[in-house]
């Protein structure tokens, strides 16, 4: 998604302007993307929510898939729609980032300077003219927080998952309209086991506030079949101009009466105009009375 991603510093970037992001292509080649468990309810009736593990620190964690492939993203049309009522918050945040220390509370905004939102002539500026932030770069501070609590609320829920050994592999093959498409490689609660844990468990859950988010998961993996769906529905044929009927008016019946008075009308109406020209005097050229008259030469 970034091509870029550096530091925002007001020394380096004090005339920087962002505009308003009108086209989602950036994101034409995702196939999946991190999910928080605050977006969980809204994300469930359209993406399937998977899990995936960090080999490296073996940690679990959320993704919707948008794609059964890689760089298949199957909401992003050709003019760059997402065609969803619901985005991921973490697309949103585009150009924007952010990079974390050793203190996961305190962030680092970050920016692709390639992005084409960004720019020096077009578009809202990050800065004041004093230096100091302006009120776009405060409501990027404050959705970059936003994510950041959610992050560190979706890492608490996986690592309660994982501590009671409730994942498994994810596994299933899904068919439409002849296409088989098998998905694995991540992961999934177990729904066996969550219905088999002692009341202890279940009221732990519970008062973690984790049973919504668990619930979302398992409802979610039915979508894999939306995915399936349009997938087949990529190559559309062009949609044919509808064609207009023209409404034809019939002709009006004429009664034989109606027939007999309308030549009888006609018959007089003729009769009448040759009255009028044989009544009517003849008119003869008249003669110029400046006329030259012509006279005969007598021969000697």
């Amino acid at each position: 998604m970034y091509n870029n991603l550096v530091p925002l510093s007001q020394d380096k970037h004090a005339t920087i302007k962002v505009k308003a992001v009108n086209s989602y292509l950036f994101a034409r080649k995702i196939y999946m993307t991190f999910i928080g468990v605050t977006e969980f309810h809204r994300a469930s009736s359209i993406y399937p929510i998977v899990f995936i593990e960090n080999t490296e620190t073996a940690m679990f964690q959320p993704v919707v898939l948008l794609g059964l492939q890689p760089e298949e993203n199957l909401f992003v049309d050709d003019t760059g729609k997402w065609d969803a009522s619901y985005i991921p918050a973490i697309i949103r945040q585009y150009p924007f980032g952010m990079a974390t220390g050793k203190e996961e509370t305190r962030f680092t905004i970050c920016f692709d300077d390639q992005s084409e939102f960004i720019s020096e002539n077009e578009g809202e500026p990050l800065f004041k003219e004093d230096g100091q932030p302006g009120d776009v770069l405060e409501n990027i501070k404050q959705y970059l927080s936003q994510l950041k609590q959610m992050e560190i609320l979706t890492k608490e829920f996986c690592q309660i998952l994982k501590e009671r050994n409730m994942f498994a592999p994810l596994n299933m093959s899904i068919s439409n309209a002849g296409d088989l498409k098998r998905i694995t490689g991540g992961y999934m609660i177990n729904e066996q086991r969550l219905n088999n844990i002692p009341d202890s468990e279940f009221l732990f859950f519970r008062k973690k506030n984790a049973l919504p988010f668990i619930y979302n998961h398992l409802s979610s993996l039915s979508q894999i079949e939306r995915l399936m769906k349009l997938r087949s529905n990529t190559k559309k044929e062009p949609v044919k101009p509808e064609k207009k009927s023209v409404i034809k008016s019939k002709p009006k019946k004429i009664s034989k009466k109606e027939l007999i008075k309308i030549k009888s009308k006609k018959r007089l109406e003729s009769k009448k105009e040759n009255l009028k020209s044989d009544t009517e005097p003849k008119k003869e050229p008249l003669k110029s009375d400046t006329e030259p008259k012509k006279e005969t030469q007598k021969t000697t």
